[in-house]
C-alpha cells in the first residue's frame, strides 16, 4: 500500500497524505506485534521460509519508488558524489560548495555542486557540513560509484546491510537455541521495512555492525567483537555506549579487558581518522546536533519544560536539560550493569536496555532511530519496545498536533516500567530458560 500510494503521489506530483500514512503504519504495527505474539515458541519450519519470503517482498517493492515524506538520504547522495570525486565531505557544507563563497573551497567541488544544485537545495540543513562519520561516507560513495546520485542503487546498498543484519539474527538465534522464527521480530517489523527499503536511512549500517558485534562478543570472539564494534561507531556514533557491555562482561578479567578495549580505542581511531584529519570544522554539525536538534520526544520535553520554569534563558534551560539526561542515563546505566550478568543472551538483554534507555531519553526519538534495538530484540524480546513499531507511526502526525506525542510513547513507557517491576508481565519466555538449554555452537565456522 505504502509503495503504491508513492508511485501515485510521485505521478501526480504532490506527496503522499499523512493520514493514510499514519493509520497504515499503525495498522501494520499492530498487525506485526499481533505476529509476533504467534511466534513466542518454536513453529514449523515451513514458517521460517513464510518470514523470509514476506519480509523481502515488502522490502522489494519500496525499493525502487522515491522516500515518502523524507529527505534525509538526499544528504548521502551529495555525500556519496562528493567522496567519489575524491573531495573531503566534513570541510564544506553543500551550500557553501554551491555558493562558492567559502574560503579554502575547491574549484572542482564547487563545479561539481553547480551540476546538481536542485540536489542541493533539497538537503536539509545545507549550510552545514556532513556529521555522518566515514563508514557511512563509504557506502555513500559506494552507492555514487554504481550510479550517482541514485536512490535506488543507495537502497540496494542498504538492502544487502539489512538481509546481513537478518543473517546475523538468524546465527544469534541458532546459537542461543531460540526459536528461528522469531527472526520475524526484525524482518517483518513494519519500521525496519519502512526506515530503510523506503526512506533510505543509514542506520542500516550500523545496525549490521551491532548485531555482529554480539554475535562475535557472545561467541567468545572478544578482540574481533572489539573491532566490529569499533565499525559500528564509525557509522554512527551512538554504539559507542556498548563499551559498557564488554567492561562488564570482562570486570574480573583486567589484562583481557584492557586488551580489548585496547583494541577498540586503536580501531576506533584508525576508522575515524579521515574525519579527524579534517580538524575541528568536521565536528561542526555534530555540536549543532547536541545542542540544538529536539524533536517527537517526550521526557525530554518535560525535563525540559522543568527548567524552562526556573531559568529564562534558552540556552541555560537546554544545558540544565541535557546534564540531567546524562545524569539520569548515567544511573541507569550503573543499575542495567550492577548485576552480573547471568549467561550469553543476558548480555543482549543488557545492550538492548542500554540503547532502548538512550532511545526514551534522547531529545531526538525519530522513528528510524527504533532500529537499533530491534536486532537485539528479536533476541530478548520485550512487549513494550515491540509495541513502539506501532505507535512510532504517529511521528508524521504530532508536527499538526504535539498532544499525540503522550499516545506515541506514554503506552510503551507505562508497560515498560510494569515489565521492571513485574517480570511474569514479560510476555516471551525469560532468559535464564535459553541459557539453561544444550547450545548449539555454531562459531566454529568462523575460525
Amino acid at each position: 500500500m505504502l509503495a503504491w500510494s508513492a508511485i501515485v503521489a510521485a505521478a501526480i506530483g504532490s506527496e503522499v497524505p499523512r493520514a493514510p500514512l499514519v493509520a497504515g503504519s499503525i495498522v501494520a504495527g499492530l498487525i506485526f506485534v499481533a505476529s509476533a505474539m504467534c511466534i513466542r515458541y518454536a513453529q514449523p519450519r515451513w514458517m521460517l521460509f513464510w518470514i523470509i519470503f514476506i519480509g523481502t517482498a515488502a522490502r522489494l517493492f519500496l525499493i525502487a519508488v522515491p522516500p515518502v515524506r523524507q529527505s534525509d538520504y538526499v544528504r548521502y547522495l551529495w555525500d556519496g558524489l562528493v567522496v567519489t570525486h575524491g573531495f573531503d565531505p566534513w570541510a564544506q557544507s553543500p551550500a557553501a560548495a554551491l555558493s562558492g563563497k567559502s574560503a579554502g573551497l575547491p574549484a572542482g567541488l564547487h563545479a561539481l555542486a553547480l551540476r546538481h544544485p536542485n540536489l542541493i537545495k533539497r538537503i536539509n540543513h545545507n549550510k552545514l557540513p556532513t556529521i555522518y562519520p566515514p563508514v557511512s561516507e563509504a557506502v555513500f560513495a559506494a552507492a555514487a560509484y554504481m550510479a550517482p546520485a541514485s536512490a535506488v542503487a543507495l537502497k540496494w546498498w542498504l538492502l544487502l546491510f539489512d538481509a546481513g543484519t537478518a543473517a546475523v539474527i538468524w546465527l544469534t538465534l541458532r546459537r542461543l537455541c531460540l526459536p528461528s522464527c522469531w527472526l520475524l521480530l526484525y524482518w517483518w517489523n513494519p519500521v525496519v521495512i519502512n526506515s530503510f527499503a523506503n526512506e533510505a536511512h543509514l542506520d542500516a549500517i550500523v545496525v549490521f555492525f551491532t548485531a555482529l558485534f554480539f554475535f562475535l562478543f557472545i561467541s567468545g570472539y572478544l578482540f574481533r567483537a572489539a573491532i566490529t564494534l569499533s565499525l559500528a561507531i564509525g557509522a554512527k556514533f551512538w554504539p559507542l555506549v556498548l563499551t559498557a557491555v564488554i567492561i562488564r562482561r570482562y570486570w574480573q578479567a583486567p589484562r583481557r579487558l584492557a586488551a580489548a578495549l585496547a583494541i577498540l580505542t586503536l580501531s576506533t581511531l584508525i576508522v575515524l581518522s579521515p574525519m579527524l584529519a579534517t580538524g575541528p570544522r568536521a565536528f561542526i554539525s555534530v555540536q549543532a546536533y547536541a545542542s540544538y536538534w529536539q524533536a517527537n520526544d517526550l521526557i525530554f520535553r518535560l525535563i525540559s519544560h522543568f527548567w524552562s520554569l526556573l531559568i529564562t534563558s534558552w540556552f541555560a534551560a537546554q544545558f540544565g536539560s541535557r546534564v540531567t539526561v546524562i545524569a539520569i542515563y548515567s544511573i541507569a546505566v550503573i543499575l542495567v550493569l550492577w548485576r552480573r550478568p547471568r549467561g550469553e543472551r543476558d548480555l543482549i538483554t543488557r545492550g538492548l536496555l542500554l540503547v532502548a534507555l538512550i532511545f526514551l531519553l534522547s531529545p531526538t526519538e525519530f522513528p528510524w532511530y527504533y532500529t537499533w534495538m530491534v536486532p537485539m530484540l528479536a533476541v530478548s524480546p520485550r512487549l513494550s519496545i515491540l509495541l513502539w513499531s506501532s505507535t512510532l507511526g504517529l511521528y508524521h502526525m504530532v508536527y499538526i498536533d504535539p498532544a499525540l506525542i503522550w499516545v506515541e510513547h506514554l503506552p510503551v513507557i507505562l508497560l515498560f516500567l510494569l515489565e521492571a517491576a513485574i517480570p511474569a508481565f514479560r510476555w516471551f519466555p525469560c532468559a535464564s530458560a535459553a541459557n539453561d538449554a544444550p547450545r548449539i555452537d555454531i562459531s566454529g565456522a568462523l575460525k
